[in-house]
């Protein structure tokens, strides 16, 4: 139960609760202009402030983050177990507390501070405390991925962040999935485990959808690849390598590779001049022998007899002259011979060398070519290496995309198997946590018969996601009539808890609830929570508007005496004593 509120400034409007109905109302008064609303004397600021003494975030935006707060510091008075403390949190220094009461029996102790003289926890121990005093969550409980915690329950029992009014199933429009199943698994005394794990099964699924798609997009390999041609492939690159590594184990590297196959070369070079000399020089010795076999000088008695015949008688010194020239022309072609004779000689002689420099050069080149044939050079053996590294790369690289590819498909089949698993196993145990769940579902269309004579329900279900929650009065459909599904619904959370030993103690409610409700329904909610909160023990909290204040016709014998009247009609008369 909360005491009261107050702040270290006196211009603050001390709030001072009691057990059962507690009521703010937000009035106007003869000094309230046209302009004057009650939508900024600080109604919901005072839920703010509650919040931020029990754990909540530092306030980055709105009220409480006014410079004209700079310096302020709220002191909640509360029953924490059996226990009253009181907790004061500064705007300024929000990451520590001062702890004053009976908080002996806690199990983190808070530590003496000796500059501000007080008993001091950190905001983290403070929510870790009210935890385990007032929802008994073990620190497993909370330090799990996907556990509940104290901020995340207790605002189920306080709602005051946007779209806290919304859904019963949520305190806030930006709350996640998870944190719904867990929280309201948790307050309905349901496994919130198993909410949990439908959350880890839903971040394996997703993980996995990421992976499949990066696959079908080329981002891991060729995506035209199935596992089928990739197991082809694997086989022919295993053939390749294997070839190729038998190769260079018979690969046997001439250190003088290049010099030989350099010297062989110009040895191929030579042999083919020499070859081309020897077929010139052979068209040379028959041309010299064919003009050997023509050679011969002129006939005298040709030369006569022809003359005779002429008529013409040559005398003895023509013909003495022409034997004298028949002589000459003899000697010369004697000479001629002579040397075409020496001529091919030489040749024939130069062409017995070259025949046997052929034999030479050619018997030294077969024997370079062995060698080369034998061994190998050195580039090539690093060039056969060089492959048989990138077949090894190749064959990696498919090993791999195999790797995923199989391993995309075993866990999708584990996950479909795990997803059955956990569908079978937490539709088990909602079956054996009925007395539970049928408490809570009672209590909600009991609380729904009250305000409408007509029962509600509240359904709980599971799906492939989780848990599904979901409220439903036949007379749905005005925005008043969601409102009331969200009163009925934490009622019943507030009648269960109060039930137990651990126990927050408490609804707060603000005014946002009650916005479009019919005034008859309003009574009826007043009345009932007045009734259960006194029948049970627990506190409930309201904030109201004048206007929204049902006439008394519609609250029987309830009579309700605000324990804080707020006003904007001066600067004084909001809940903070200023304007800002």
């Amino acid at each position: 139960m909360i005491h009261s509120i107050s702040a270290n400034d006196p211009r603050f409007k001390t709030v001072t609760l009691h057990a059962g109905l507690n009521v703010v109302l937000a009035d106007t008064t003869e000094r309230s202009t046209a302009h004057d609303t009650r939508n900024g004397v600080g109604k919901t600021l005072l839920m703010d402030v509650l919040h931020f003494c029990l754990g909540g975030s530092s306030p980055r935006t709105g009220g409480l983050s006014s410079p004209a707060l700079t310096g302020w510091a709220f002191t909640v008075d509360l029953d924490v177990g059996e226990n009253r403390v009181q907790i004061t949190r500064s705007l300024a220094s929000p990451q520590t507390l001062a702890v004053s009461g009976a908080f002996a029996t806690w199990s983190m102790q808070p530590s003496w501070d000796k500059e501000s003289s007080s008993f001091r926890l950190s905001n983290d121990q403070w929510k870790l405390i009210l935890g385990q005093e007032l929802f008994d969550l073990r620190a497993e409980d909370v330090n799990a991925r996907f556990g509940p915690s104290f901020r995340l329950v207790f605002p189920y029992f306080a709602r005051t962040k946007a779209g806290a009014y919304e859904t019963p199933f949520k305190y806030f429009s930006g709350q996640r999935e998870w944190q719904k199943q867990v929280a309201i698994t948790f307050l309905l005394d349901l496994s919130w485990s198993y909410a949990a794990r439908f959350q880890e099964h839903k971040d394996e699924r997703d993980a996995l959808k990421v992976i499949k798609r990066a696959l079908e997009q080329g981002a891991l390999g060729d995506p035209e690849l199935t596992l089928g041609r990739l197991r082809t492939q694997r086989v022919r690159l295993n053939e390749q390598i294997t070839r190729l590594e038998g190769q260079l184990s018979h690969f046997e590297v001439h250190p003088e590779y290049r010099a030989i196959s350099v010297e062989a070369d110009q040895l191929t070079t030579e042999l083919h001049a020499i070859v081309n000399a020897r077929v010139t020089r052979a068209r040379t010795i028959s041309m010299y022998e064919e003009q050997a076999d023509v050679e011969s000088g002129p006939d005298v008695e040709a030369v006569v007899t022809l003359f005779a015949q002429a008529g013409v008688e040559l005398s003895a010194d023509v013909k003495r002259t022409l034997e004298d020239a028949q002589e000459f022309h003899s000697a010369v072609v004697n000479n001629r011979r002579s040397y075409l004779h020496d001529e091919i000689e030489t040749l024939r002689h130069e062409d017995a060398e070259a025949e046997a420099d052929i034999t030479r050069l050619s018997s030294k080149r077969a024997g370079l070519m062995e060698i080369l044939e034998s061994k190998h050079a050195l580039e090539e053996f690093n060039r056969l290496n060089d492959r048989l590294a990138a077949l090894r790369a190749e064959l990696a690289e498919t090993e791999s995309q195999m790797a995923r590819i199989t391993e995309v498909e075993e866990r999708q089949a584990a996950l479909e198997m795990s997803g059955q698993a956990l569908a079978r196993d937490s539709r088990r145990e909602l079956a054996e946590r009925e007395p539970e769940w049928s408490e809570a579902i009672t209590l909600f269309a009991s609380n729904t018969q009250e305000l409408y004579d007509t029962p509600g329900e509240l359904v709980i279900d599971l799906t492939d996601n989780g848990f599904s929650f979901d409220v439903n009065i036949n007379r749905s459909g005005s925005h008043g009539i969601n409102n009331m599904k969200i009163f009925a619904f934490d009622l019943a959370l507030a009648q269960r808890w109060s039930e137990k030993d651990r126990t927050p103690g408490i609804l707060w409610h603000d005014s946002e609830l009650f916005d479009g409700v019919d005034e008859r329904q309003v009574g009826a909610a007043l009345q009932l929570a007045n009734h259960e909160a006194n029948a049970r023990g627990f506190q409930y909290f309201c904030s109201l508007n004048s206007d929204d204040m049902p006439p008394q016709q519609y609250l029987g014998e309830l009579e309700i005496e605000p324990v804080l009247t707020l006003t904007d009609a001066s600067e004084s008369g909001g809940l903070f004593g200023i304007r800002f």
